[in-house]
Protein backbone atom coordinates (compact mmCIF):
# COMPACT_ATOMS: atom_id res chain seq x y z
CA UNK A 1 0.00 0.00 0.00
CA UNK A 2 1.31 3.24 -0.94
CA UNK A 3 2.09 6.19 1.85
CA UNK A 4 -0.78 8.47 0.53
CA UNK A 5 -3.38 5.34 -0.35
CA UNK A 6 -6.68 6.11 1.48
CA UNK A 7 -9.10 4.22 3.80
CA UNK A 8 -12.62 5.01 4.57
CA UNK A 9 -13.20 5.49 8.14
CA UNK A 10 -16.34 7.04 10.14
CA UNK A 11 -17.45 7.62 13.27
CA UNK A 12 -20.35 5.27 14.53
CA UNK A 13 -20.96 6.52 17.60
CA UNK A 14 -22.90 9.58 19.32
CA UNK A 15 -19.81 11.28 20.48
CA UNK A 16 -17.19 13.75 18.83
CA UNK A 17 -14.44 11.69 19.06
CA UNK A 18 -10.55 13.58 19.04
CA UNK A 19 -7.03 11.71 18.95
CA UNK A 20 -3.43 13.05 18.20
CA UNK A 21 -1.40 11.23 16.14
CA UNK A 22 2.12 12.73 15.73
CA UNK A 23 1.59 15.75 17.85
CA UNK A 24 -1.73 16.82 15.95
CA UNK A 25 -5.19 16.20 16.64
CA UNK A 26 -7.41 14.67 14.25
CA UNK A 27 -11.13 14.73 15.25
CA UNK A 28 -14.29 12.82 13.74
CA UNK A 29 -17.79 14.49 14.32
CA UNK A 30 -20.69 12.51 15.47
CA UNK A 31 -21.46 9.74 12.11
CA UNK A 32 -18.57 11.57 10.19
CA UNK A 33 -17.41 9.65 7.60
CA UNK A 34 -14.00 10.14 5.41
CA UNK A 35 -11.01 8.77 4.39
CA UNK A 36 -7.52 9.71 5.35
CA UNK A 37 -4.11 8.02 5.08
CA UNK A 38 -4.09 4.41 5.58
CA UNK A 39 -1.42 4.75 8.76
CA UNK A 40 -3.43 7.43 10.13
CA UNK A 41 -7.10 5.99 9.38
CA UNK A 42 -5.78 2.78 11.29
CA UNK A 43 -4.55 4.73 14.56
CA UNK A 44 -7.92 6.53 14.85
CA UNK A 45 -9.67 3.25 13.76
CA UNK A 46 -7.85 1.88 16.82
CA UNK A 47 -8.03 4.28 19.49
CA UNK A 48 -11.94 4.79 18.52
CA UNK A 49 -12.73 0.99 18.51
CA UNK A 50 -10.83 1.30 22.22
CA UNK A 51 -13.20 3.93 23.71
CA UNK A 52 -16.16 1.85 22.23
CA UNK A 53 -15.05 -0.68 24.17
CA UNK A 54 -14.44 1.03 27.37
CA UNK A 55 -18.29 2.02 26.67
CA UNK A 56 -20.05 -1.43 26.05
CA UNK A 57 -18.01 -2.76 28.99
CA UNK A 58 -19.47 0.49 31.50
CA UNK A 59 -22.79 -1.14 30.01
CA UNK A 60 -21.75 -4.36 31.34
CA UNK A 61 -20.80 -3.56 34.76
CA UNK A 62 -23.64 -1.32 35.36
CA UNK A 63 -25.78 -3.86 34.61
CA UNK A 64 -23.41 -5.89 36.75
CA UNK A 65 -23.94 -3.89 39.54
CA UNK A 66 -28.01 -3.28 39.12
CA UNK A 67 -28.18 -7.59 39.67
CA UNK A 68 -25.16 -7.63 42.42
CA UNK A 69 -25.73 -4.37 44.87
CA UNK A 70 -23.98 -6.09 47.37
CA UNK A 71 -20.39 -6.80 46.19
CA UNK A 72 -17.68 -4.57 47.50
CA UNK A 73 -15.50 -2.83 44.44
CA UNK A 74 -13.02 -6.10 45.21
CA UNK A 75 -15.49 -8.46 44.26
CA UNK A 76 -16.99 -6.58 41.19
CA UNK A 77 -13.56 -6.23 40.13
CA UNK A 78 -12.93 -10.30 41.25
CA UNK A 79 -15.99 -10.81 38.69
CA UNK A 80 -15.46 -8.88 35.86
CA UNK A 81 -11.98 -8.37 35.49
CA UNK A 82 -11.06 -10.73 32.99
CA UNK A 83 -13.66 -9.53 30.98
CA UNK A 84 -12.46 -5.89 30.99
CA UNK A 85 -8.76 -7.30 30.15
CA UNK A 86 -10.62 -8.99 27.25
CA UNK A 87 -12.54 -6.29 26.19
CA UNK A 88 -9.88 -3.53 26.27
CA UNK A 89 -6.60 -5.79 25.36
CA UNK A 90 -7.50 -8.90 23.11
CA UNK A 91 -8.49 -9.77 19.45
CA UNK A 92 -12.25 -10.83 20.69
CA UNK A 93 -15.66 -10.90 18.22
CA UNK A 94 -16.64 -7.38 20.00
CA UNK A 95 -13.39 -5.41 19.41
CA UNK A 96 -13.23 -6.81 15.77
CA UNK A 97 -17.31 -5.51 15.19
CA UNK A 98 -16.11 -2.24 16.78
CA UNK A 99 -13.41 -2.16 14.38
CA UNK A 100 -15.89 -2.47 11.72
CA UNK A 101 -18.40 -0.43 12.33
CA UNK A 102 -15.32 2.28 12.25
CA UNK A 103 -13.83 0.67 9.19
CA UNK A 104 -16.73 -1.15 7.14
CA UNK A 105 -13.99 -3.34 5.48
CA UNK A 106 -12.75 -6.83 7.06
CA UNK A 107 -9.49 -6.14 5.39
CA UNK A 108 -8.73 -3.21 7.22
CA UNK A 109 -9.71 -4.79 10.24
CA UNK A 110 -7.39 -7.14 10.16
CA UNK A 111 -4.46 -4.61 9.28
CA UNK A 112 -5.33 -2.86 12.76
CA UNK A 113 -5.06 -5.84 14.53
CA UNK A 114 -1.92 -7.29 13.33
CA UNK A 115 -0.60 -3.26 13.62
CA UNK A 116 -0.91 -3.67 17.42
CA UNK A 117 0.59 -6.40 19.73
CA UNK A 118 -1.88 -6.46 22.38
CA UNK A 119 -4.71 -7.93 19.86
CA UNK A 120 -2.11 -10.52 19.27
CA UNK A 121 -1.09 -12.50 22.12
CA UNK A 122 -3.03 -13.62 25.34
CA UNK A 123 -0.90 -15.56 28.35
CA UNK A 124 -2.36 -18.40 29.77
CA UNK A 125 -0.65 -20.36 32.90
CA UNK A 126 2.85 -18.07 31.32
CA UNK A 127 2.80 -19.03 27.76
CA UNK A 128 1.94 -16.74 25.32
CA UNK A 129 -0.82 -17.34 22.44
CA UNK A 130 -1.52 -15.38 19.47
CA UNK A 131 -4.48 -15.32 17.44
CA UNK A 132 -8.15 -14.65 18.18
CA UNK A 133 -10.46 -15.80 20.94
CA UNK A 134 -13.92 -16.61 20.80
CA UNK A 135 -15.91 -17.51 18.20
CA UNK A 136 -15.35 -16.02 14.95
CA UNK A 137 -18.67 -16.75 13.80
CA UNK A 138 -20.06 -13.77 15.90
CA UNK A 139 -18.19 -11.22 13.91
CA UNK A 140 -18.47 -12.77 10.43
CA UNK A 141 -22.50 -12.87 11.12
CA UNK A 142 -22.20 -9.39 12.06
CA UNK A 143 -20.60 -8.29 8.71
CA UNK A 144 -22.85 -10.44 6.45
CA UNK A 145 -25.84 -8.78 8.36
CA UNK A 146 -24.27 -5.35 7.68
CA UNK A 147 -23.48 -6.06 3.96
CA UNK A 148 -27.38 -7.13 3.37
CA UNK A 149 -28.23 -4.01 5.41
CA UNK A 150 -26.11 -1.97 2.89
CA UNK A 151 -26.49 -3.86 -0.11
CA UNK A 152 -30.19 -2.78 -1.95
CA UNK A 153 -33.26 -5.81 -2.02
CA UNK A 154 -33.84 -6.81 -5.11
CA UNK A 155 -37.76 -6.58 -5.06
CA UNK A 156 -39.61 -9.39 -5.69
CA UNK A 157 -41.24 -10.03 -9.22
CA UNK A 158 -44.61 -10.64 -9.22
CA UNK A 159 -46.15 -12.87 -11.43
CA UNK A 160 -48.97 -10.86 -13.60
CA UNK A 161 -52.09 -12.20 -12.41
CA UNK A 162 -54.27 -13.53 -15.46
CA UNK A 163 -57.47 -11.39 -16.48
CA UNK A 164 -60.50 -12.23 -15.95
CA UNK A 165 -62.62 -13.49 -18.97
CA UNK A 166 -65.64 -11.08 -19.62
CA UNK A 167 -68.74 -12.65 -19.12
CA UNK A 168 -71.02 -13.12 -22.69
Amino acid sequence: MAELDQVYICNPTDEHFEQRYNGEVYSLKVHEETTLPYHLARHLAKHLSDRMMREEFRKIEQDFLKKHKTLTPTQVDQQLGTKKTMMTMQDIPERRIALYKVLQSKKEVLEVIKAYPQFKAEVSKGETKFGFIGEISIYDDFVDKFEQKDTPQEEPVKEPTPKEKPEE
